[in-house]
């Protein structure tokens, strides 16, 4: 029994012969270029839906860019007698 499922792609003649020389080039099989490429475009997707869902709660929040290295630096210096003491900071409504 197979452990994975052929799939078939199409790409532009010279996508396909770069994606050939890439994978020539690290000694890799296509099929293994494409996973490789597959999960970079998932995670990069996950890391994007983080960051919209961060910036849409950051604006809620009236937060901007120029607020986050501040925010940062206070949060560290609240929590750092916590951490010394073992104290945590309860969690409050997100």
């Amino acid at each position: 029994m197979r452990n994975s499922k052929v799939v078939s792609i199409t790409l532009p003649p010279n996508m396909a012969a770069e994606a050939e020389e890439l994978a020539k080039q690290e000694k890799r099989t296509m099929s293994e270029l494409m996973r490789e490429a597959f999960r970079r475009y998932k995670r990069q997707r996950e890391w994007d839906e983080a960051n919209a869902y961060g910036r849409a709660k950051a604006k809620e929040k009236g937060i901007t860019e120029a607020d986050v290295v501040r925010l940062i630096k206070e949060f560290r210096v609240e929590e750092a007698p916590r951490k010394e003491t073992g104290h945590r900071r309860r969690k409050t409504g997100s």
